[in-house]
């Protein structure tokens, strides 16, 4: 594999912590319904990203300080374990207010990662298994989307997961992306139809 170690390392690490990004979901999708707001994009300043991030303007912040409002009492040790493990990496976190309430979370890699179509079942795999195989909060899971993206000088993969949990049944897509200025890995969760996708198309668009 061309990748190399240190990439390699910040992809099992954000992978293995997508686990616990499940249990705030769990919580998030559960808020009340409203109907959904109209998707214009708002655009947000992330630190380690080149450019603002765009959301549907459904989508709010939420600091790491608040993460422990969007679980249980019983996942509180696994999310400040959580907390814990991440305390060098740059990120950010985004609640959908409205129906379908989806959480989406944004972790800038410090380094360029280089993509290859090549690579994809590479990718697969380390989902697969830092993130589902090993979990016991996952009853059952199946690959809906795999695909290679590639838009001027930015390459992306995109996978999609669904997977059925004692809360429900979720939808989560991870974006590997690399753009002329950096590489990026996006975590979309959902109870629903998710509305990210044409958001993260436009910040590449934007920064290839």
């Amino acid at each position: 594999m061309l990748i190399r170690d240190s990439p390699k390392m910040f992809i099992r690490l954000i992978i293995k912590l997508s686990c616990f990004i499940l249990l705030f979901t769990v919580v998030a999708c559960n808020s009340k319904k409203e109907k959904l707001s109209p998707e214009d994009l708002v655009y947000h300043k992330i630190d380690g990203l080149h450019g603002a991030f765009p959301l549907p303007k459904s989508y709010v912040p939420v600091y790491k300080d608040e993460l422990l409002n969007y679980t249980t009492q019983n996942n509180r040790e696994a999310v400040l374990k959580f907390l814990e493990s991440s305390a060098d990496q740059p990120q950010a976190y985004f609640n959908q207010v409205f129906t379908p309430n989806g959480f989406v979370s944004v972790f800038p890699s410090k380094e360029i990662i280089p993509i290859k179509r090549a690579y994809s079942s590479y990718f697969v795999n380390l989902v697969e298994t830092q993130a589902y195989d090993i979990s016991s909060r996952v009853l059952s899971y199946d690959i809906v989307e795999n695909k290679f993206l590639s838009f001027n000088s930015s390459k992306a993969f995109k996978l999609k997961i669904r997977s059925k949990h004692n809360h429900g049944e979720f939808l989560t897509t991870y974006y590997l992306i690399t753009t002329r200025f950096e590489s990026l890995i996006v975590i979309d969760n959902t109870k629903g139809k998710s509305d990210v996708k044409a958001a993260v198309a436009t910040y590449i668009l934007k920064n290839s």
